[in-house]
């Protein structure tokens, strides 16, 4: 088999064990996904230096590249544990422990201080954004950031308009409007241009 098949062949591999498109692997070598294309048709190799990163990013030794057979080896390792199901996890428990503390300082707040701080369930909310948007630039997707900083955005508003809901702050809202706009016009820039 000729060295570029081989080459191809092991890098389409690497990339579908780690369910990457073309284009989010391309990101992260600072290629277009045209270049990585190219190498997974066989056209092309990619230089030493880029090998040398791949290997890094996958986790691999570099002669894994050249080797005949290596994408079947791969095929064969099941890895220790899914990676998604963990970083998921990971964001839910720490979720969970918001919502947690809120239902004890509300029960708290019930049983002996017997005021109704029904407020209490309000922060939770953005916080949740602020979490799932740290770990969505760890490990997620460009598109999901901008939910989860529109929803931190829009719920950290609400709940300060709730907080204080007796002055009536809706004009709080209007704040909103040019952070959203430049929520989107940063998500345009470092989504469509930053390749």
């Amino acid at each position: 088999m000729e060295l570029e098949k081989i080459v191809a062949a092991n890098i389409t591999e690497l990339r579908k064990s780690k369910q990457w498109t073309q284009l989010e692997l391309a990101e992260k070598l600072n290629y277009s996904d045209k270049s990585i294309s190219k190498w997974e048709r066989g056209d092309g190799i990619p230089d030493l230096k880029t090998l040398c990163k791949m290997a890094e990013l996958f986790s691999v030794s570099l002669d894994f590249f050249v080797t005949d057979g290596a994408s079947e080896q791969l095929k064969k390792y099941a890895a220790p544990k899914e990676e998604k199901g963990y970083r998921l996890v990971i964001s839910l428990l720490i979720i969970v422990g918001f919502w947690t503390a809120a239902t004890a300082f509300y029960i708290y707040s019930m049983m002996y201080k017997s005021i109704n701080a029904w407020t209490l369930f309000i922060w939770p909310v953005p916080l949740s954004f602020a979490i799932m948007y740290r770990f969505n630039i760890k490990w997620g997707k460009k598109w999901l950031g901008l939910v989860c900083s529109s929803g931190f955005c829009w719920t950290l508003l609400a709940a300060f308009y709730l907080q204080f809901l007796s002055y009536n702050f809706w004009l709080l809202f209007v704040v909103g409007i040019p952070i959203q706009a430049a929520l989107v016009l940063w998500w345009i820039v470092v989504v469509k241009y930053k390749k």
